[in-house]
């Protein structure tokens, strides 16, 4: 994992209540996808995933995409301890990070338009081939297939969730799955690495 920051090293429980609604988890997996999307855009991130804190029943969410799987809502207590529900963490390494303009674009309004997306998007139908999109030519699959409304990267998931919230990032929509293209961006603040069980 090339190139992960220096960051503070934390427990999940030591900062549980300073983490924001709309603080991105950067995460640099040791899964195979996790090595092709590191090869794709260069950095040690693989994955991308949106933080959503409900208060009103004591949870802090992960809100992800992911390949052949599509839409997942898990809390990010299951994601350092018990990942795929196995009694382990997340295997690899993670970092909170926020972006500068988040507090004072977070509104309750903006935050139920975030959640609705979510659980609007962990119904709809989701297809193994979103990292093929950025392919002119891929063979026996039919691109417009490929192309479908709900079909989103890690990447592609977190900017709507970032842009609901009327955060301002630049994206490059001709790379479907680079969270780099998020991490990169200069308002964006990383806070500390997560330890996983």
């Amino acid at each position: 994992m090339n190139n992960f920051p220096r960051l503070p090293f934390k427990q999940y429980i030591e900062i549980r209540d300073q983490i924001h609604s709309g603080d991105i988890l950067l995460c640099s997996g040791n899964y195979m996808f996790s090595g092709l999307a590191r090869q794709a855009s260069q950095p040690c991130w693989s994955h991308v995933a949106f933080v959503l804190r409900l208060d009103s029943i004591d949870w802090i969410m992960v809100l992800e995409s992911i390949v052949g799987k599509g839409i997942r809502i898990i809390p990010l207590s299951e994601y350092v301890k018990n990942y795929e529900g196995n009694g382990r963490g997340y295997q690899g390494r993670l970092a909170l990070a926020r972006y500068a303009e988040l507090a004072q674009k977070v509104t309750p309004e903006a935050l139920k338009r975030v959640f609705k997306f979510a659980v609007d998007s962990s119904f709809a139908p989701h297809h193994e081939h979103v990292a093929a999109r950025n392919t002119d030519r891929i063979p026996g699959f039919n691109k417009n297939e490929i192309l479908r409304k709900h079909a989103y990267s890690s990447s592609e998931y977190v900017y709507k969730c970032i842009r609901m919230l009327g955060i301002d990032v630049c994206f490059d929509d001709r790379c479907f799955d680079s969270p780099a293209s998020l991490a990169g961006n200069a308002s964006l603040e990383l806070l500390w690495e997560l330890e996983t069980e």
